[in-house]
């Protein structure tokens, strides 16, 4: 009777024992399919966040090579979204949200003027405005099961397309620029002959 006992207590020990193992290893499973789950809604989310910060820097691209000024005139490093009106867009002051799949994504793009050095590089200081290249940033933010989260995608636009004209009333007016519509003026005149030939800038003693 004592040996049965003992025999008894020991399959009940042992059962015991193989329920907190199976626990620990279902508990271990569970964890890492939960882990994984939320890395992939994550990543899923980081995927439609890159498209709307593409979407937008690609539209601000069509939007400076149709007319250059209406990027370029923008008060820089404020923030701005892109609002369609008429089948155009337009450049709106602030940022915009968004909903897709019930997730709320906040975007933004901000404009920076270029810095040039002697040598024609970018360059963070000490260069010369380049009237012609602007900084666009855009930013897309939003919150998920991992916390707040946010993509950014930037890059450098440049003006490569310019209207000819012909003016006939060159004048020295002393404005130093630079210019983002048309103008008839220019800083100074050294050596220049700009009147005796109406339309006609004639370099003298080249």
């Amino acid at each position: 009777m004592t040996e049965y006992n003992s025999i008894r207590g020991q399959s009940l020990v042992e059962i015991l024992i193989a329920i907190g193992i199976s626990s620990v290893l279902i508990g271990g499973v569970v964890t890492t399919y939960v882990v994984s789950l939320n890395s992939n809604a994550d990543a899923r989310l980081s995927a439609v966040g890159t498209e709307l910060a593409q979407e937008t820097y690609d539209n601000i691209k069509a939007i400076s090579e149709a007319q250059w000024s209406t990027v370029y005139n923008v008060t820089k490093s404020t923030p701005y979204h892109l609002s369609l009106v008429d089948q155009s867009f337009d450049i709106v002051s602030g940022t915009e949200e968004i909903t897709i799949d019930d997730f709320v994504y906040t975007r933004s793009f901000t404009v920076e003027n270029v810095l040039r050095g002697a040598g024609g590089d970018i360059v963070s200081s000490g260069g010369v405005d380049d009237p012609s290249t602007q900084k666009i940033t855009v930013i897309v933010e939003w919150t998920s099961v991992m916390g707040a989260r946010e993509t950014k995608i930037g890059g450098y636009i440049s003006r490569t397309r310019n209207i000819s004209l012909r003016l006939t009333n060159w004048g020295d007016s002393g404005d130093e620029g630079p210019f983002v519509s048309q103008t008839t003026s220019f800083l100074t005149s050294d050596n220049i002959d700009f009147v005796s030939l109406p339309g006609v800038i004639k370099v003298l003693n080249f």
